[in-house]
């Protein structure tokens, strides 16, 4: 019924959930997911490099190149420069001002950020060891650290954009133009100023005062009137620029079917959320931006498509067998077998392709995924040799236990 719906949404949301009462089988479902996760995710930093194009269609082409680059030494320098000096020294260290900004709006804070990691592939993990695992592999494989970084150049891409149209408008409203009642380029800064929750009248009076950026570190009583308007208004504007383009599957989000958030079984659905939340965010954000300005919105969509298209491609096909490569194009079809992700993948190669238990157990072992890259890098093939003695191993077994069967004849007519 639909009030049931409606509880189940309200519970789904609030995190009332039902997880398993026994602690052993909470911890071995939350060690399932992990082993997932270290099994097929060693390479999903790669796999994430298309979403850095996201905000490009949403700023400015130029800026965007130099608020990215800006970032990536801003995000180097904390990692390179920074940390070791925490670790020496950590009360006495000022971090960047960007990230103090940041963490205003509870972006590149660390328990945040983790949370964040592990909700693109499998949240609700309750078991505490098998939490710390997942946050010490994401880390290991650099995955954190892309998605902080990814989120500081998408923030100041935010910041920049709202700069940027409250001058816009600033300007046209001293030349005495209505901006209010404006159409064509004023309409559209002030349409993306609105989406960001940014009080333009405000803003327009803070660029009158000369658009002074506040200290992230100031109390909210020592901020002046127009400090408060950067610390309050355009510091969140910004912040929701980064979550609709840099997405975060969480249950509280409601951007994935609720099913995909029951405790008890979205291990089935383990590597969906990112898809489904791209799907029922950015693709839907994408179809409005077209409606409302089609001559503006189709160049960027289309460039940062393509973009995000071909890097998702060239990705693919450096993680690639040789073999792979070669059918690339040709049979798409198959895939859709594990779109549900690794475990019903598992299951229907044990009934389609009757894998044994000792060969579905050697194709989830730790870093399985980058067998393609290493064998392409150095030459070893270490999981071939297991996966086959894998194979071996259940088909003496099946032997032992129900002796030899004749291989089947193909059908003919």
């Amino acid at each position: 019924t639909k009030r049931n719906n409606i509880v189940n949404l309200f519970k789904t949301l609030t995190g009332d959930l039902n997880y398993y009462k026994s602690d052993v089988g909470q911890g071995i479902y939350d060690a399932l997911k992990l082993s997932q996760q270290v099994a097929h995710l060693p390479l999903a930093t790669l796999s994430s490099m298309s979403e850095v194009f996201i905000p490009l269609t949403k700023g400015k082409p130029n800026r965007y190149t130099q608020e990215l680059l800006k970032s990536m030494g801003e995000a180097g320098e904390l990692f390179t420069k920074k940390i070791p000096r925490i670790l020496k020294d950590k009360h006495n260290l000022s971090q960047p001002e960007v990230f103090n900004e940041m963490n205003k709006v509870f972006l590149a804070v660390e328990e945040a950020l983790a949370d964040r990691v592990e909700n693109l592939a499998g949240e609700g993990m309750q078991t505490e060891w098998v939490k710390k695992g997942a946050r010490g592999f994401f880390k290991a494989n650099l995955l954190t650290q892309w998605t902080k970084m990814v989120q500081l150049a998408s923030f100041n891409i935010g910041k920049d954009l709202i700069r940027s149209n409250l001058k816009e408008l600033h300007k046209a409203s001293k030349a005495g133009t209505d901006i209010f009642k404006a159409t064509g380029k004023l309409r559209r800064y002030k349409e993306e100023l609105f989406d960001l929750g940014i009080d333009i009248e405000q803003g327009i009076k803070w660029v009158d005062d000369g658009a002074k950026q506040a200290d992230a570190r100031k109390a909210y009583s020592e901020l002046t009137d127009s400090e408060k308007f950067y610390q309050v208004n355009l510091i969140r504007g910004a912040g929701r620029f980064v979550n609709e383009v840099i997405l975060n599957p969480a249950r509280e989000q409601a951007i994935k079917p609720i099913i995909q958030s029951n405790p008890r079984v979205d291990i089935l659905f383990q590597f969906l959320g990112y898809p489904t939340a791209f799907s029922n965010t950015v693709l839907k954000n994408y179809a409005r931006q077209l409606v409302l300005n089609p001559a503006a919105n189709a160049p960027k969509i289309l460039s940062a498509t393509l973009l995000m298209t071909g890097t998702a491609l060239g990705l693919n096909y450096v993680r690639g067998s040789d073999e792979s490569r070669e059918k690339y194009f040709k049979d798409p079809a198959l895939s859709l077998l594990t779109l549900g992700g690794p475990i019903l993948d598992d299951t229907f190669g044990s009934v389609f392709y009757r894998r044994g238990l000792s060969e579905t157990l050697a194709k989830n072992l730790p870093g399985y995924a980058s067998k393609n890259v290493l064998e392409n890098l150095t030459g070893l093939t270490p999981y071939d040799n297991i996966t086959e003695g894998a194979k071996k191993f259940d088909k003496s077994l099946k032997e032992s236990m129900f002796g030899k069967t004749s291989p089947r004849k193909k059908y003919e007519r």
